[in-house]
């Protein structure tokens, strides 16, 4: 469902017709403006933009020339970060772009042709056509690249259940979706565990929102992957996966991405419950293997994904960079085949090698998660380094890591001394003022 602005300037009767066909078809529609008892128009249409995700813009002659309101609204739109610049779409009815100011020349827009022999003056048909036009856009597959998500959170986190109010339910999947990932890497997941305890929707909407804090469960329950879940959590969170992958889906890309990322953490799940050493032989062998199926069915939708999905190269590298991860794992610690444990273990290290580098070249500025992936890297380097037969690489690798442990090191040294100074000047205050003048 997603909330549409209609910007106007002379030709209500032409917006009025498109509110009515899109209403039909389940979009909820505003169009733009105030009454005549509002003394401050502009204020009203501002917060009937920030209600939206989604704008229609009606260029048009009005007494001979475009409307100064519509190109303050388009600019308020190109400026809202929470409307994506694809789901504002531009008609302009009876006039070339050559005709708008020049610093707007070359953006995108659709030229509509009026047909002024119809007794309506052409609303009617013009409102289908220009209906017809949106709906090609809004639902077109050509997304975003998912990884701004990531790059933005420490922007997008802010007041995040709110912001559910002006964004169509598909958008704020998204975001919750990909922010389980930021979450990782921000130190996040119990503000967007609790957060998403706020919002609820459509059934389809809260089967998402469900399976995203199940998600984040697992990485609670298990401080972060370094203890095992318990049998009580595993099946818990095993029935919830369960039914969220047999769901009725539509096949759309976010649809697949959504399951991505489900097999991926229900393979972790059972990755995270082999930790239990109490499991009997039949519990074990059942769960290495979802655990298998599981990661071979993500390699799969995301090699599907990759062909659709061209922009999302750290998304992708991301995805499979942790599937050969935990595979190589699986491999070592619960089928004994070192072969493949090796195989996978090198695929994961280029992955997250391309990963980084990709990601310093799209996002420059973002050095917080440029280290965290760099980190990432240099673990699996690290334990590739056992394995490697050429003694000169194998060496070149140990000093790379060796300089980059060191470096950091320096920098968790210089983070403890600053902690330790701050707990002893809170212990200080801790004591009784008398006791603080002797």
């Amino acid at each position: 469902m997603h909330n549409v602005f209609i910007a106007w300037g002379g030709n209500v009767s032409l917006a009025n017709q498109i509110k009515n066909i899109l209403q039909s078809d389940k979009f909820n529609v505003i169009v733009g403006g105030g009454s005549p008892t509002d003394m401050f128009v502009g204020a009203q249409v501002i917060d009937q933009i920030n209600q939206c995700d989604c704008a229609i813009l009606l260029i048009e002659d009005y007494n001979g020339q475009i409307s100064s309101n519509l190109f303050f609204e388009w600019g308020y739109l190109l400026a809202n970060k929470d409307i994506r610049n694809q789901n504002i779409q531009i008609f302009m009815i009876d006039k070339s772009p050559r005709e708008l100011p020049s610093d707007l020349l070359g953006v995108w827009v659709s030229e509509m042709k009026r047909d002024k022999t119809l007794p309506d003056n052409g609303d009617a048909k013009l409102a289908e056509q220009i209906k017809a036009k949106f709906l090609s856009q809004v639902n077109s597959e050509n997304r975003l690249d998912y990884f701004t998500i990531i790059n933005d959170w420490p922007n997008i986190r802010q007041n995040f259940s709110d912001k559910k109010k002006r964004l169509s339910e598909r958008e704020f999947e998204e975001r919750v979706i990909i922010g389980c990932l930021a979450a990782y890497y921000y130190n996040d997941y119990k503000y967007l565990y609790d957060e998403l305890s706020k919002v609820t929707g459509s059934s389809e909407f809260n089967s998402t929102i469900l399976f995203a804090r199940t998600y984040i469960e697992v990485f609670l329950k298990s401080d972060n992957m370094t203890k095992e879940i318990s049998t009580k959590d595993f099946f818990k969170f095993a029935e919830i996966f369960e039914v969220f992958l047999n769901r009725e889906i539509t096949g759309d890309n976010f649809s697949k991405l959504v399951s991505i990322l489900c097999n991926d953490v229900y393979g972790l799940s059972c990755l995270l419950f082999l930790k239990n050493d109490d499991l009997d032989a039949v519990v074990k062998e059942e769960c290495k293997n979802k655990a298998l199926k599981c990661f071979e069915e993500t390699l799969v939708l995301t090699d599907e994904l990759e062909k659709v999905l061209t922009e999302n190269k750290c998304l992708l590298h991301l995805i499979r960079a942790y599937i050969y991860n935990d595979t190589a794992h699986l491999y070592e610690g619960h089928y004994n085949d070192k072969e493949r444990y090796l195989q996978y273990l090198e695929k994961s290290v280029a992955e997250r090698k391309n990963l980084h580098l990709t990601f310093c070249t799209k996002y420059p500025r973002n050095r917080y998660v440029a280290n965290k992936l760099e980190q990432e890297y240099m673990i699996a380097l690290s334990e590739k380094c056992k394995y490697m037969n050429n003694d000169f690489q194998r060496k070149i690798s140990i000093s790379t890591v060796k300089s980059k442990y060191d470096e950091w090191k320096a920098d968790i040294d210089y983070i403890s001394s600053l902690v330790r100074r701050l707990e002893h000047n809170i212990k200080a205050l801790d004591k009784p003022d008398d006791a603080i003048k002797t």
